[in-house]
């Protein structure tokens, strides 16, 4: 499994376990990162979750896979900590 990947994986994983509320903002994978490679060996289009991610957390969770206004989302009074 590719480094990216199992990072996803492992902050997915921790992301539903902490029961917490949250938005992901994931950016598109940058296309000249020859490491960036999913767990065939082909380079990775965009970043991967794991089968289903976006369902299971859809009640305390956000994926989001383009861009996002940082600074409005920082700002925001239910920002608890970066």
């Amino acid at each position: 499994m590719a480094r990216q990947t199992r990072e996803g994986f492992e902050l997915a994983k921790g992301l539903d376990n902490s029961g917490q509320k949250f938005l992901w903002v994931l950016r598109k994978v940058d296309p000249n990162d020859i490491f960036a490679e999913d767990d065939n060996g082909d380079i990775m289009k965009e970043n991967q979750l794991p089968q289903g991610y976006e369902e299971k957390v859809k009640n305390k969770g956000i994926v989001v896979r383009d861009w996002a206004p940082q600074v409005e989302i920082l700002a925001h009074k239910s920002v608890g900590g970066l």
